[in-house]
């Protein structure tokens, strides 16, 4: 038998967990990747070296240095990715 619990709103315990484990945690020295197919840079591998405030309320705005363009540049939190080999 599989039992569900909801989240109340209420419960700021709960809701932050929820919240966390939706959200990309992008931290300074992250290895990330360019993951969306309108940038002009889709597929660069780049490191997280800043964050620069908001886009929108819910995206970011993240400095990513590219070593193969050897520069960095402004790219929005949705359009990366944490790139997971290590």
């Amino acid at each position: 038998m599989m039992l569900l619990l909801m989240a109340h709103e209420s419960d700021p315990l709960i809701t932050s967990d929820i919240r966390n484990k939706k959200e990309k945690k992008m931290d300074i020295g992250d290895i990330v990747v360019i993951d969306h197919p309108k940038h002009p840079f889709n597929g660069c591998v780049g490191k997280v070296v800043g964050k620069r405030g908001y886009r929108t309320p819910d995206d970011l705005w993240i400095l990513i240095y590219v070593a193969s363009k050897m520069r960095d540049y402004l790219v929005p939190q949705s359009m990366l990715r944490l790139n997971n080999k290590e």
